[in-house]
């Protein structure tokens, strides 16, 4: 049975997708925790959000959402998955 932690990161994760206009995944492995910062600077100025998850819960929200397009990408999440997502 899922904890109530999980419950809440899917429920949050399809509120973000359905708000979005773009949704990128992103393997950031190599990207030192300044670059990473930086990174996730640039993209809130530009009206939007970074995040991490486990792709298990990535993926639970993608099939729980009613965006097509997502659900193709998710045969790629493996390993370390940075969520981009752009409200603009």
């Amino acid at each position: 049975m899922p904890n109530q932690k999980n419950i809440q990161t899917v429920q949050n994760l399809k509120e973000k997708f359905s708000k979005a206009t773009s949704v990128t995944f992103a393997d950031y492995v190599g990207l030192s925790a300044k670059d990473a910062g930086d990174l996730r600077q640039r993209i809130k100025d530009s009206d939007g959000e970074t995040f991490v998850a486990r792709n298990t819960l990535i993926k639970v929200a993608i099939d729980e959402s009613s965006n097509e397009g997502l659900k193709s990408a998710k045969d790629d999440l493996t390993g370390q998955t940075m969520v981009v997502l752009s409200y603009n």
